[in-house]
């Protein structure tokens, strides 16, 4: 009784049109995603087989943003007219003979919940430093993704790298492996003006010349020739205080270290400001035992 209740069933969802799940990395045979940081991933796939009218009207997800298909044939894109007007998203679609022979229809599906970012770190290992980095992938749609290629696009909308294959994008947060190379040793560093203007920065710098390449934009590590600065703002806290002369600024940078272990500051000093004061500089070394606190006394001339 059961089987037959099963079969029944099938019946049922086959007469509905349930050709489809209304999952798209179910539906179609997904060919690239290309993720962003903060912008929509791009899925590009192929409708293999079915009308891509009905495909659309199952596959309506508050995650997708926009839809792009180019369908083999003028009969594939019967419905389409009347789907469009039920869209809450952007629907563009045409006819195109170049891939009749891969399926019904080709898509590009602009959808939210899919981003990536580089993530680089320090790892000690026999005494000696190396660089790791690694493509973070976050995955918030209820889809568990596959696709032949990855691209990683920056927020000018430059590709960073991509990986080939056939990738599982599971649900949540994964790592794809990028680059590694060796390093020197760790200096800890205040620096004013650089790599954020206007402010003291706390930095690891290590000498990396064979890394890879370097993405800046989530403010977390920069690259100035052969070595690379890591923000360092959890080993130790700044505040900037100052005092207002006729000529002059006296400057009082109370520093805290909130690293577990003693570290030496070296510190960089500008000689001039980007608004024409000249720095008559304080101590050009600084060592901090956990917890302990300093300041930091200099004068910004006019």
């Amino acid at each position: 009784m059961n089987r037959i209740r099963s079969v029944a069933a099938l019946l049922v969802f086959l007469a509905c049109g349930g050709e489809f799940t209304g999952l798209s990395s179910v539906d179609l045979r997904i060919e690239s995603i290309t993720f962003r940081d903060s912008c929509p991933a791009t899925i590009t796939g192929i409708l293999l087989a079915g009308k891509p009218a009905r495909f659309i009207e199952e596959a309506q997800s508050p995650l997708i943003l926009s839809m792009t298909v180019e369908c083999a044939a003028a009969s594939d894109t019967q419905g389409m007219a009347e789907v469009n007007r039920n869209l809450t998203y952007p629907l563009f679609y045409s006819v195109t003979d170049e891939r009749s022979e891969t399926g019904t229809a080709h898509f590009n599906v602009d959808i939210a919940g899919l981003d990536w970012e580089p993530e680089y770190s320090i790892i000690r290992e026999n005494n000696l430093n190396r660089v790791y980095a690694v493509m973070v992938l976050e995955n918030m749609t209820i889809e568990t993704w596959q696709a032949d290629t990855l691209r990683f696009i920056d927020p000018d909308f430059n590709q960073v790298t991509s990986a080939t294959g056939r990738i599982t994008v599971r649900q949540g947060s994964s790592v794809i492996p990028w680059w590694e190379a060796p390093a020197g040793n760790e200096l800890q560093i205040l620096r004013y003006g650089w790599p954020c203007p206007g402010r003291w920065n706390a930095l690891t710098a290590v000498y990396c010349p064979g890394g890879g390449r370097v993405a800046s934009w989530p403010g977390h590590v920069w690259e100035s020739g052969d070595t690379l600065y890591f923000a360092a703002d959890s080993m130790i806290e700044l505040d900037l205080d100052f005092e207002q002369f006729p000529r002059e600024y006296r400057c009082f940078l109370s520093v805290e270290s909130i690293a577990d272990k003693e570290v030496t500051w070296q510190i960089q000093w500008p000689e001039r400001l980007p608004r024409g004061a000249i720095i008559e500089p304080g101590p050009q070394v600084l060592n901090l035992s956990p917890s302990e606190s300093a300041t930091i006394i200099y004068k910004e001339v006019y």
